[in-house]
This record gives C-alpha cells, sequence and structure tokens, in this order.
C-alpha cells in the first residue's frame, strides 16, 4: 500500500486538540486489552509492535514521523490488539479519541487517510496467522475449540498448536509461565479438583 501522509493542515489540527507527549525509549504505549482511547501521531522517534510473548519485534517494519498508531477499533471505541512500544526517545501528539472523531467528521481528506491506513492494517492483521492469540491444545480439548470457534466467527486472528507439540506449544507454555494443571484441569467428571 502506498502510503498518503497526513496534510501540514491536518498535523496543525491534531496539535490544536490534542497534547505532546514524550515517551522514553523501552516505554509501551499500548498493550493488548486497552481501550484505544487517543489518536497518536508520530512526530519524532520511532515504534515498534511487541510481540507480547517474547517482547521481541513482531513486525520488520517500525511507525516513525508522519505516521501514526492506531486500528479500526479506534472508530467504535475497542481496544488494542497489538503491544506498542517506543525504541527510542519518542515525542507524539496524542488527541482524545472523542476529540479525533469530531476532527475526522469535519475533514473528510484526513479521515480518508486515516480509515484507508487502519483498515490496510486490519487486513495484514487477519492475514499473519502468527496473531498474538495462541490457542494451545484445540486439537485435544472442546473448550479451546469453542474459543476458536469464536475467534473466527469475529475475525479474530490466532494460532493453533497442538498440545504435546515440543517444539511450539510447550515451549509457549513454557515462556508464559503457566502451568499445564492451571489449564486443563484433572479429568474427574470434567470438574477441577480441590487445591
Amino acid at each position: 500500500m502506498q502510503r498518503t501522509p497526513l496534510a501540514a493542515s491536518h498535523v496543525e489540527a491534531l496539535r490544536a486538540h490534542g497534547k505532546i507527549v514524550i515517551y522514553p525509549a523501552g516505554t509501551f504505549l499500548a498493550h493488548p486489552g486497552d481501550p484505544i482511547d487517543r489518536f497518536v501521531y508520530v512526530e519524532e522517534g520511532e515504534i515498534e509492535v511487541v510481540n507480547i510473548y517474547t517482547g521481541d519485534r513482531h513486525l520488520s517494519s517500525t511507525l516513525g514521523p508522519t505516521q501514526f498508531m492506531g486500528e479500526i477499533g479506534f472508530l467504535y471505541g475497542g481496544g488494542w490488539s497489538l503491544a506498542m512500544r517506543a525504541v527510542l526517545e519518542t515525542r507524539v501528539i496524542e488527541v482524545p479519541r472523542a476529540a479525533m472523531l469530531t476532527l475526522m467528521s469535519r475533514i473528510p481528506e484526513m479521515s480518508d487517510i486515516i480509515i484507508t491506513v487502519f483498515s490496510a492494517r486490519r487486513r495484514r492483521q487477519l492475514d499473519d496467522r502468527d496473531g498474538n492469540l495462541r490457542l494451545i491444545g484445540e486439537d485435544a480439548d472442546r473448550n479451546v475449540r469453542r474459543i476458536a470457534e469464536f475467534a473466527s466467527r469475529n475475525r479474530i486472528p490466532y494460532t493453533s498448536m497442538p498440545l504435546g507439540s515440543a517444539r511450539d506449544g510447550a515451549r509457549l507454555l513454557h515462556r508464559s509461565d503457566t502451568a499445564l494443571g492451571d489449564l486443563w484441569p484433572q479429568r474427574r467428571g470434567d470438574r477441577p479438583h480441590p487445591r
């Protein structure tokens, strides 16, 4: 997708309705599930998408000056689906969601650019089968299959791993510091045993 930056007049409108915030290197600007309550435009610095399981950069590309954070959930008050972190000291303009929606309704050219970028990011997420949601044991557990069905119906990207997979599932369990017994209760009538 060819990127169309916001025009200088759009950035001035952001400044008029928002505030300048400086994030030190390593600071998280968003965590999955946090409400998308602001529009974030990068003036200086760099922001990366982070793999929540490893803490490593998730995508090869980053956001830099003249780019902005955000995803389609911004429009309807959803939550972040990705973790975002400042790579270096980063200065941004932050506009509260309600003010930004008003600006977008008043400046259709700006709105078109933003919605096009948000839509392209959503398409990329749906194509990325290595998303943040990892289901371990879908092949063996009906409750995990129900979660997979819910994710599929709602077009939530996820990766499914076999429960006994030494290469993927077991390593992920170890990394997330989750005990296997906490994920699947003892099989006594499908009820967890008292601890």
